[in-house]
């Protein structure tokens, strides 16, 4: 079986609540091929999960801008 992961690559945030995810369903069986798809770094991942998967780079973010952090800091453009 075939499972993808289209983790956003806006922080680490989103990639690090999916590896403990990949982690477990990983565990489950030897069937799995888990592939993550994501504009995070793959040595993230290399180095975060305890399994192997591939990886493919690949911006999937549909491109939201942010005015401010969750701190209130404003951002006078978005990229």
């Amino acid at each position: 079986m075939r499972i993808g992961f289209f983790v956003s690559g806006h922080g680490l945030g989103h990639a690090g609540r999916a590896v403990p995810i990949i982690d477990a369903i990983c565990q489950l069986s030897f069937d799995f091929m888990v592939t993550v798809v994501s504009s995070v770094p793959a040595r993230f991942f290399e180095s975060s999960l305890a399994h192997e998967v591939a990886i493919v780079p690949e911006s999937i973010d549909i491109g939201c801008c942010s005015s401010s952090d969750s701190h209130g800091a404003r951002y006078s453009q978005c990229r």
